[in-house]
């Protein structure tokens, strides 16, 4: 709709079209029951429990506490490749369609294909995660971002664009999914809220932030498909070294695990061996 109003006017309509929109929601948050919608959370007992957080601790100490799990730095990391990805699309895209010559309201369709690209993928999203699991799912949405980018590079018609949007419901909606699951299942006990912010932070600040000024510099260079073809190729790297990490922590993580839990059982006879020789 603003693509059209814009098409007809001037781009200043957009900025005026969005006042609007800002004060209408302003009216309707100031009509809504607050009280209604607050949640009372249990306050914890850190005296009986000894993996709550202190509310006093610092975040650099919870934010140690987090990384120090090879597992969610390597999700982070991940999560940051993708996110660069993102920042790439978010950036350039519409300037890349304008240079194909595609008028104004076809950066609003744009958008609206990407929006109902996510829809069914935010509501299958459970069944999603239970079928493939959290590492399948981020397998999938590295791939469609090769695809993806590479549908950019070779685009000779500014309208193709409306159909590749439809893979942002995969490139998006299954993965912050998926992200946002894995970050409340694996988050150290009374870190779930410091896991969930550097999430939160890392996928939509650091990763689209260094993959916007990567773009920049690439397209500066060599020009949009270009760049695009270069980030389709690290969407690639990133599939391929994803799949490798998976593939070990699927085959050689159960067996640590279970040496673990052996190790203990072995520790726990001794300890019981020991305390009935001292008897």
């Amino acid at each position: 709709l603003v693509g059209l109003i814009v098409g007809e006017t001037s781009i200043r309509s957009a900025f005026l079209c969005f006042a609007i929109c800002a004060i209408l929601s302003i009216v309707v948050l100031m009509k809504l029951d607050w009280e209604c919608l607050k949640v009372h959370h249990p306050v914890p007992n850190f005296e009986q429990d000894p993996n709550a957080m202190e509310p006093t601790s610092s975040f650099c100490h919870r934010l140690g506490r987090v990384l120090r799990s090879r597992d969610i730095v390597l999700f982070l990391m991940a999560v940051m490749s993708l996110g660069m990805c993102m920042g790439m699309i978010d950036g350039f895209l519409s300037l890349y369609l304008q240079s194909l010559g595609a008028p104004p309201v076809l950066f609003g369709l744009s958008l609206t294909f990407m929006c109902i690209g996510e829809l069914p993928f935010f509501f299958y999203a459970k069944a999603i995660l239970v079928k493939l699991g959290t590492n399948g799912v981020l397998l999938v949405v590295f791939a469609c971002y090769v695809i993806r980018l590479l549908l950019y590079a070779s685009l000779r018609n500014p309208w193709a664009v409306l159909p590749i949007e439809l893979l942002h419901g995969i490139t998006f909606a299954a993965m912050w999914s998926a992200c946002v699951d894995y970050a409340k299942q694996c988050a150290p006990p009374g870190l779930g809220s410091t896991l969930q912010g550097i999430l939160t932070g890392t996928f939509f600040g650091l990763g689209p932030g260094t993959g916007a000024a990567v773009g920049g510099i690439l397209i500066s260079r060599y020009g949009f498909k270009d760049a695009f073809l270069l980030f389709a190729a690290g969407a690639a790297i990133g599939l391929v070294l994803f799949a490798g990490q998976t593939f070990l922590l699927h085959r050689y993580g159960n067996r640590s695990r279970k040496y673990g839990e052996m190790r203990d059982e072995v520790d726990e006879v001794k300890g019981e061996a020991i305390e009935m020789h001292a008897k």
